[in-house]
């Protein structure tokens, strides 16, 4: 059953970096993204808070996303502390 969370975790990992990815992309060349009827995303993603501490929201997730599916990866084909994965449990949690 361990294996299937973990799969499921790479999975979601992975889609999490490319929706970032795709954030990242639209706003550098400026678009307008595509959101539900009756939803402004945009003013969401282009307002002041769409930065922490000077860098870009979509880029930390970005960076977030790519190192848990990295650190997942690493569980299937290698053995990982059980202290380690308990320091990704808790940078999980404060992300």
């Amino acid at each position: 059953m361990e294996l299937i969370y973990k799969i499921i975790i790479i999975i979601s990992a992975l889609a999490g970096a490319l929706l970032s990815g795709y954030i990242a992309k639209i706003k550098n060349k400026k678009q307008d993204l595509i959101c539900p009827r009756g939803y402004d995303c945009n003013s969401v993603v282009y307002s002041r808070f769409s930065k922490f501490f000077g860098f870009k929201n979509e880029m930390l997730g970005l960076l977030y996303y790519i190192v848990i599916f990295l650190f997942y990866l690493g569980t299937l084909i290698t053995s990982i502390s059980n202290e380690i994965t308990f320091y990704f449990l808790i940078f999980s949690s404060i992300a």
